[in-house]
């Protein structure tokens, strides 16, 4: 810290250009420690915030909805074997697209990242794959010939 020097009453330049007089001295001095504090502490933070970002943006591969949507595509093949909704074929063709899904999901993030269009080309994978489980657990037996 820079020492203020005063003669009289007329104020002098001292250290980094402050002017001090008598009763001015005291505030100077003051004002001047509390700018390094705050300097320091936003220092700090700026430092703080650019190691969280760098973290979030880093590896960002875990995305819980696709993980959601493959269990619960999963559960819907299994109750649908349980239940006799689904046959074996169908089921097997299910779980054949089901294993591929988690395949790629894996594949795409083995970089370490897991991109929007990649994450849009799972949901859509995601979503083709839960339209023809549900057709298959729905798909009715018609009668073509009239009832007796």
């Amino acid at each position: 810290m820079q020492k203020i020097v005063l003669f009289g009453k007329k104020p002098r330049v001292v250290g980094n250009g402050f002017l001090a007089t008598g009763s001015d001295s005291n505030l100077l001095i003051f004002k001047e420690v509390y700018m390094k504090k705050i300097l320091a502490i936003g220092l700090m933070a700026g430092i703080i915030l650019v190691m969280v970002a760098g973290s979030v943006f880093a590896g960002n591969t875990y995305d819980p909805v696709i993980n959601d949507r493959i269990a619960e595509q999963q559960k819907r093949i299994d109750e649908g074997i349980a239940s006799g909704q689904l046959s074996s074929a169908e089921a097997d063709i299910l779980q054949d697209n089901l294993n591929w899904i988690k395949a790629e999901d894996t594949r795409l993030k083995a970089d370490g990242k897991l991109t929007p269009k990649e994450r849009a080309r799972l949901n859509k994978m995601l979503d083709r794959n839960s339209n023809m489980i549900y057709k298959k657990k729905h798909n009715p037996i018609r009668r073509l010939c009239p009832r007796r």
